[in-house]
């Protein structure tokens, strides 16, 4: 006997099954990297594989929606005038220890254009934290 399947919550649970695929995706591709099964992730946001295409229709999409945070964490550490190198290298090292799938993401060969933005995002906040570290070791020189 298989276990009972929920009750279909219809269209009013949208946001929340989109929150929790998103929040599943994170943790799924953070434990098995980027290639892990779909159907892990819907299974563990507690919704079937079509909710999941509903609102994701590719691994990529999912992917995106995973790491935006981690992103953007990185964009707003590099924006803020108080943070250093070390302070952003500290949050990217934390990110990528927590996730192999975000590892994959920002070193990853794949062309797929979205995922080549997501790394010219990260790229971006990194310059110009170096580019700063750089002329502030240049002046401690002088």
């Amino acid at each position: 006997m298989s276990a009972p399947r929920p009750a279909n919550r219809g269209p009013g649970a949208a946001r929340e099954n989109r929150l929790a695929l998103v929040a599943a995706a994170t943790e799924v591709f953070a434990e098995q990297g980027i290639d892990a099964p779909l159907n892990a992730v819907a299974k563990r946001a507690g919704v079937g594989q079509g909710v999941l295409y509903r609102h994701f229709p590719d691994r990529v999409s999912l992917a995106l929606a995973a790491f935006d945070t981690n992103v953007a964490e990185i964009e707003t550490l590099s924006a803020d005038p108080a943070c250093g190198l070390d302070d952003l290298l500290r949050a990217l090292t934390r990110q990528m220890i927590d996730s192999v799938a975000f590892v994959e993401i920002v070193t990853g060969a794949d062309r797929d254009p979205r995922l080549e933005a997501i790394r010219e995002r990260v790229r971006v906040a990194l310059v110009g934290v170096v580019d700063q570290a750089r002329r502030a070791e240049c002046s401690a020189r002088r």
